[in-house]
C-alpha cells in the first residue's frame, strides 16, 4: 500500500478536489462540484497525497476568530477505511489546536434522514468527540435535514 504524504493545499490541487467530490456521487450534488472549486481559493486546506502524488483525500476550513468551521473532507472512494480521513482530521485539529481555535464546526446531514453514507460520516466526526448543537430541519438546499455538529477544543484541551 502506498504511503500518504499531507501537506497545505495549494490552487493548483483544486482541478483534483473537484474530481474527488464528483467521484464521490453518494454525498455530493454536481453543484458541489463548482462549489469546492470556488471555495477551495479563499479556504485554508490540507491535501493527503499518494507515493506517486496523486491527490486521495482534503478537508478546507474557514477561520474566524477562535472558531474554524469545517467547509469540506473527502476521501477517493477506493481509499476509504484505510486511515486517510483520519489522518486528515488528526492534522486538522492538531493545527487549530496551534493556532488557539476554541471550537471547531462542522455541518452534514442529520440522523433524521435515513441514509447509510451519512450515517458513516457522523461516526467519523462523532469518533473525534464532535457533538450535535442543532438539527435543522429542511436546512439543507435539496430539503434535507442539516446537523451542526461542534468539538470544543477548550474542554479536549483539559481531558488530555
Amino acid at each position: 500500500m502506498n504511503e500518504i504524504h499531507l501537506r497545505p493545499a495549494t490552487p493548483e490541487d483544486v482541478p483534483a478536489m473537484a474530481a474527488l467530490i464528483a467521484s464521490l456521487p453518494e454525498w455530493f450534488t454536481p453543484q458541489a462540484v463548482a462549489q469546492v472549486c470556488a471555495e477551495a481559493a479563499v479556504q485554508k486546506g490540507l491535501v493527503a497525497t499518494d507515493d506517486a502524488g496523486a491527490l486521495v483525500g482534503f478537508i478546507l476550513w474557514d477561520e474566524e476568530a477562535n472558531q474554524i468551521e469545517i467547509k469540506w473532507t473527502a476521501v477517493a472512494p477506493d481509499r476509504h477505511r484505510q486511515g486517510i480521513g483520519t489522518a486528515l482530521m488528526t492534522r486538522f485539529l492538531g493545527r487549530a489546536r496551534e493556532a488557539g481555535a476554541h471550537r471547531v464546526r462542522v455541518a452534514t446531514v442529520a440522523p433524521t434522514e435515513d441514509y447509510e453514507p451519512y450515517a458513516r460520516t457522523r461516526a467519523f466526526y462523532e469518533a473525534f468527540g464532535f457533538a450535535i448543537q442543532e438539527i435543522k430541519p429542511a436546512g439543507w438546499p435539496d430539503g434535507t435535514d442539516r446537523a451542526d455538529y461542534v468539538l470544543d477544543l477548550d474542554t479536549a484541551r483539559r481531558a488530555t
